[in-house]
């Protein structure tokens, strides 16, 4: 009886131990090493998600644009030429070109956060908003301040590019409207557009979920041509009441930020096609190169193939240069509405809390980061050190007017680059 007791209490013991040791094993899942299977197409490597041409890395060619959630990340995925991409002509004048890039220097604010150590297709830096205090708020309006007064002298004193039109052209075609707050605002592509449409959107008071706010339902919403009467245009644009600003981001930054966005990071992927897709752009460029164009045909795009791009558009007029790297002057009309707030993606958060609660407005959630790519560790040296010095003296020139209206700097490295002495 004593061993029949003993058997049992032994087996009870084992089976105990057994079951704790299988529930501790089946809580730790990372603990198991996966196999790692070689591909028989590509047997020297082991695996196969490094291999950036395979078919499970490749984007898929898309028929309508699909821009983000609120956080997109985009996956990359041969080459559209090798390292024979020619360089295009420009109408940009000699004289104008060769000191234009040097003269840019002079105009940058101190209370503004520079940074060309790492490109992130959002810049703003972040704050902590729970130390927002009186003098971080007389900070943040001090700085408004000289940016309208700088944005007011040098339009003074190139008057000559003035831009805009009548009735409702006169209002830029990316700007919004809310009349709950009277506000106006014109954000170019790559300075938030996507945080400022989505803003926009609860603040007319749409609460659903967006996902998407670059649909015509969203632009219906909140696009100032759209939702503005003829009759209303002047008031909007010279009234007191109504407040208006202007966001933008450092030039070259930006078209960094729209590189990376357009063409995955300078990686193989398939072009997107329809409204916003890149097939219209990689056809540009293998036609410039005399190299055949086939849509869904994995593609790689060089960073000096994109500057290319840019410059051959501006041979055909300002107004053809795609909206990602336009000039923002250009796009918001920036010497022709009278725009009471310069706000730069650089100091994003601080401008954006300021200006909500200067106009007490309650539907914007500050922290809010739409279509924010993840950073990359790339600087501008990274990016431009193969590209030849009469491409950047013209992307430069290019964007003169961004640099000296807002206030940006160029870069050392440019002028180091670019300097006589070397």
């Amino acid at each position: 009886m004593r061993l029949l007791k003993y058997i049992v209490l032994t087996l009870t013991a084992a089976t105990c131990i057994a079951v704790a040791l299988i529930c501790a094993f089946l809580q730790d899942e990372h603990s198991i090493v996966p196999v790692i299977i070689p591909s028989k197409e590509y047997p020297g490597i082991t695996n196969i998600s490094s291999n950036p041409f395979h078919a499970s890395n490749i984007k898929k060619p898309r028929t309508k644009p699909h821009h983000n959630k609120h956080v997109e990340s985009r996956q990359s995925t041969t080459n559209i030429s090798s390292n024979t991409t020619r360089t295009v002509s420009s109408s940009i004048p000699s004289s104008v070109v060769s000191n234009a890039s040097l003269a840019l220097t002079s105009q940058g604010s101190s209370l503004d956060h520079q940074s060309t150590t790492g490109i992130s297709s959002n810049t703003s830096h972040s704050v902590t908003l729970s130390a927002w205090t009186s003098e971080k708020e007389e900070m943040v309006r001090n700085r408004y301040e000289l940016r309208k007064e700088l944005l007011k002298e040098k339009c003074h004193t190139t008057s000559g590019y003035r831009v805009g039109g009548e009735g409702l052209r006169a209002l830029p075609k990316l700007s919004y409207y809310n009349a709950k707050y009277k506000v106006l605002g014109c954000v170019s592509a790559k300075a938030g557009a996507s945080t400022w449409k989505t803003h926009f959107l609860r603040m007319n008071g749409y609460t659903k979920p967006i996902e998407n706010p670059h649909t015509e339902w969203a632009h219906r919403l909140v696009r100032a041509r759209q939702v503005l009467q003829r009759q209303q245009v002047a008031e909007v644009l010279n009234s007191p009441s109504i407040t208006r600003f202007i966001s933008v981001r450092h030039p070259i930054s930006r078209m960094i930020s729209a590189y990376n966005n357009k063409f995955d990071y300078g990686r193989v992927h398939v072009p997107s096609r329809g409204l916003g897709g890149t097939s219209q752009f990689i056809k540009y460029i293998m036609e410039m190169e005399g190299t055949e164009f086939h849509e869904d045909q994995p593609v790689m795009v060089t960073f000096r193939q994109f500057i290319n791009l840019i410059l051959y558009q501006k041979t055909k007029g300002i107004k053809k240069i795609n909206n990602h790297w336009r000039p923002q002057y250009h796009l918001c009309y920036a010497c022709s509405v009278p725009y009471d707030y310069i706000i730069k993606q650089e100091t994003f958060d601080e401008d954006l809390q300021y200006l909500t609660d200067k106009l007490n407005i309650t539907e914007v959630k500050v922290s809010l980061k739409s279509n924010s790519f993840g950073q990359s560790n790339k600087t501008y040296e990274d990016h431009f050190r193969d590209i030849p010095k009469d491409l950047i003296k013209k992307i430069l020139n290019l964007y003169r007017l961004d640099f000296l209206l807002f206030g940006y700097k160029v870069p050392k490295f440019f002028k180091d680059l670019l300097s006589p002495q070397r």
